[in-house]
Parts: structure tokens; C-alpha cells; sequence
């Protein structure tokens, strides 16, 4: 505790002491006693505004008292996006090359240096070449692999499988490089979301597909704690010490909540209830200052017609609700967050891409880029522009700039789509159920 600290309290002290004088003091003129009391209520004043000043944002949060400027936060950002994409720089941006997979992938998909993995519905985990799609290694699992995801040190990757008949399924921690498992953990459930890891507690999160949330050693696979959430559970994200869960309550017909456990132990932190029925959550950080963008879809009749849209509902770090944005129709899970303009896109199920600026939910822009979408959006962070990347049901690949939604170069791959692309230094990849797109020259469209 500094000397700043105390002062709050010594005013305290002398406010009370003036007080007690201006209210007992008989012996006291009265025009005094007025002036003690008075004085007396101004020291109070002044304390109070130097201990709400003084104390830590973070505690704050704990009593539900911290105040955030809706207006800026996050801190919008002043950007000039490039020039136009040339025609020139356009071509260099090619398909090199296509490779047939073994079994029919499930949508799972991870790049881990020089390989890509993927999980198959003939439950085993396949590496392939990044560079000419030749197999590398495979690996027989119980379920088809569903959720692919890096551990927290990059030797080794999480893959959490389908449940079986009987409600039960594996996690496994493997070896990226030789398809050796490190462990291997049982649960009751199934896996669909990508953990969220806290490198520092050396734990992993998962949500399961009976709404339990586990958390385990990543170390180890040695479980730790259990988390009853409610009977549907669609993501879980750490923020600093605080796990961020998005569930469904069955109590509490049309709302969705968000709460927060402690992440060391699982006890409650907060909670809050929004609108609609839960799809995906995601947090986005800007000038360290982290906001939980809430995903839910509500169902309206109009014309005889029941339309489902979706509702992105932005929540800070105590639970309190920023603002809520509508989307037109029934969005896909897994959007990104454009730090350059602070805006987060979303895609919708008929084919729209949306722009929402961060500290308000107001949209940027809107663009129609295919017939039906199934997978979600990935991002290429280069200096300069950032890119999205999306591939539809239809079987549309396409790049696009991310500030403005203008496109650069469009493929055709196979329909069935139903995972993001995934980018790395200079090469694209597209995962369809039965192809592996490899495209080159990423590079010469963020120039």
C-alpha cells in the first residue's frame, strides 16, 4: 500500500470527525456546526472519488462496479487500406496442385509445419505433405475425429473424437511430427470446439457435448476439475483468470448465458443472460482490453414464415453487456476479428459476408458471396491488408479484403465444404470431403 492509498482514508477520518462535532457539538455555534457538516459531506465526496479512482480496474469487475466508455472501447482505430490488387499480382495467386484423401474427412483440420492433418470418418487421424499432399503418417483412432487443435507448447496436438453409441469418446495428445500418442483420456461425450488453453496454469478446457465443461493438466491429461454448464455447451474461452463459458439453459426458454468460472478451480465468477439460443464465442483484443462477442440465433414469424436470424451480443470482462447487433439470417460459427479497422466479420448460411464495428455493433459493410455456407472464416494477417478467406457449400473458394469485403481472386473446388481454409506464409489450403486444394501466391495479393 502506497502513501496515495492512505490518503482516501485520513479524509475518512477528519469527514467523520467533522461530522461527529457538527452533529454532537452543543457548545458549538450553530453557524459553525453548519459549516463543520458541510465540510464534513465534501471530504466524504472527495474520498469516495479518490477510492473509486484508486482501486484496480480488476477489482472493480470483481464487485460489478467498473465503468467502460461504451463510446471507445475498443479504442477505434484509424486505417488507410492499400491501393487496388492488380490484375498482375492477382495471377500469381494460383491453384499448384489437388490431392485425393484417404477416407472422407470429417472437417477437422490443423497445419503443423510442414504437414497438414485431418480427421476421417473411418475414425483415423491422417498427415499429408503441405507441399504435394503425399501421406506422411496414420493414426487409428475409436471415433471419427472431430476437433482438431495445437497444444500450448507446438510439439504436440489435441484431437478429441465423435461419441460413440454408448455416449463416450477419447482425447487424445499427439506427437505431431510421428503420430505417436503422448496420452490418451476418456469421457462421456463428444468433442466439437477447439479447447482454450491457459499456458501459464498449464490447462485446457473443453466443452463437451453433454454440456459438461472439463478442464485437465495439458501436461498430463490428468483431469482436473468438471463444470455442469447446462445441456448445451458451445464454446469456452480463458480471459486472464476467468474461464468465459456461452451455454443454454433449460430453464430459461430463449435466452442464452454467458457466465464465468474462476479457471483455477471452477467456481463461479459472474453470469449474464442474453437473447437467443447459443451458437458460437469468440473474443476479440484490442489496446488490452478484451471483449466477448456472444453468437445466437432467435426465431421470428413474419408472412405465415418462421425467419431465424442471428443476435452478436458484446459483453466486457465483469458481464456487463456493451451492446447487441441483429444479423439478417442464421449465422455460421467461427468469425474473425480485423484488428486494422477493429471490426469483426461474420458469414451467414445464405451466403453474406458482414462487417461490425467493435465498439458499437454498427455494420461497416455487407457483401452476398455465395449460395449457401456451411464453414466458417479464416484470416491472413499480413503487414499490410489482412485477407479473409471463405469457401462455400457450393464449392466457391475466394479471397477477399478484409476492410472492405472486395474480392481478389475466386476458385471453383468441390461442394461439401464444411471447415474453414486455413493459411499459412505463402499458401492457401481448402479441405472438401474428399480433396485437399493446395493454392500458392498469398503473398503477392497482401503486397
Amino acid at each position: 500500500m502506497t502513501l496515495s492509498d492512505l490518503v482516501p482514508f485520513l479524509l475518512i477520518f477528519w469527514s467523520f470527525v467533522f461530522g461527529f462535532f457538527g452533529i454532537t457539538g452543543k457548545t458549538i455555534k450553530i453557524e459553525s456546526r453548519a459549516k463543520m457538516l458541510v465540510f464534513s459531506c465534501a471530504l466524504l465526496m472527495i474520498c469516495v472519488g479518490m477510492i473509486y479512482k484508486n482501486i484496480s480496474e480488476d477489482t472493480l469487475k470483481r464487485v460489478g462496479l467498473a465503468v467502460v466508455d461504451k463510446k471507445n472501447f475498443p479504442i477505434a482505430q484509424t486505417y488507410s487500406p492499400a491501393p487496388p490488387v492488380s490484375s498482375l499480382r492477382r495471377e500469381k495467386f494460383t491453384q499448384l496442385t489437388s490431392a485425393d484423401l484417404k477416407g472422407t474427412s470429417t472437417g477437422s483440420i490443423l497445419l503443423w509445419k510442414d504437414l497438414i492433418l485431418y480427421g476421417t470418418e473411418e475414425s483415423s487421424l491422417e498427415a499429408i505433405s503441405r507441399e504435394n499432399g503425399n501421406p506422411a503418417w496414420s493414426l487409428k483412432v475409436s471415433n471419427p475425429i472431430d476437433m482438431l487443435s495445437e497444444g500450448k507448447d507446438g510439439g504436440c496436438i489435441l484431437a478429441g473424437g465423435r461419441e460413440n453409441s454408448s455416449g463416450i469418446t477419447d482425447l487424445y495428445c499427439i506427437e505431431a511430427s510421428s503420430g505417436k500418442v503422448v496420452w490418451q483420456t476418456t469421457f462421456v461425450g463428444g468433442f466439437k470446439k477447439a479447447p482454450a488453453v491457459n499456458p501459464k496454469l498449464d490447462l485446457i478446457s473443453f466443452p463437451m457435448t453433454n454440456g459438461n465443461i472439463w478442464t485437465l493438466f495439458y501436461s498430463t491429461g490428468e483431469k482436473y476439475w468438471k463444470y455442469r454448464s447446462g445441456p448445451i455447451v458451445v464454446g469456452n474461452k480463458f480471459v486472464g483468470d476467468q474461464l468465459i463459458i456461452e451455454t443454454l439453459k433449460e430453464d430459461k426458454k430463449g435466452k442464452t448465458l454467458i457466465e464465468s468460472v474462476v479457471a483455477s478451480n471452477g467456481r463461479n465468477y459472474w453470469f449474464t443472460f442474453i437473447d437467443g439460443e447459443p451458437l458460437d464465442l469468440m473474443t476479440a483484443t484490442e489496446n488490452k482490453k478484451t471483449l466477448i462477442l456472444a453468437l445466437t440465433e432467435i426465431s421470428a414469424s413474419q408472412s405465415s414464415k418462421t425467419l431465424t436470424k442471428g443476435l452478436v451480443h458484446a459483453v466486457i470482462g465483469n458481464g456487463r453487456k456493451l451492446w447487441s447487433a441483429t444479423l439478417p439470417s442464421l449465422p455460421v460459427p467461427t468469425a474473425v476479428h480485423i484488428r486494422q479497422n477493429s471490426t469483426v466479420v461474420y458469414s451467414t448460411k445464405d451466403g453474406l459476408l458482414l462487417s461490425l464495428w467493435m465498439y458499437n455493433g454498427r455494420e461497416v459493410w455487407r457483401k452476398k458471396i455465395a449460395k449457401e455456407m456451411r464453414a466458417g472464416l479464416s484470416l491472413f494477417f499480413p503487414l499490410t491488408n489482412p485477407i479473409i478467406a471463405s469457401v462455400s457449400y457450393d464449392g466457391i473458394f475466394s479471397l477477399r479484403e478484409a476492410t472492405n469485403g472486395n474480392e481478389l481472386v475466386h476458385y471453383s473446388v468441390e461442394p461439401g465444404a464444411k471447415t474453414q481454409p486455413v493459411m499459412s506464409e505463402d499458401m492457401a489450403y481448402v479441405l472438401t470431403p474428399h480433396k485437399l486444394y493446395i493454392f500458392g501466391g498469398l503473398m503477392s495479393l497482401a503486397e
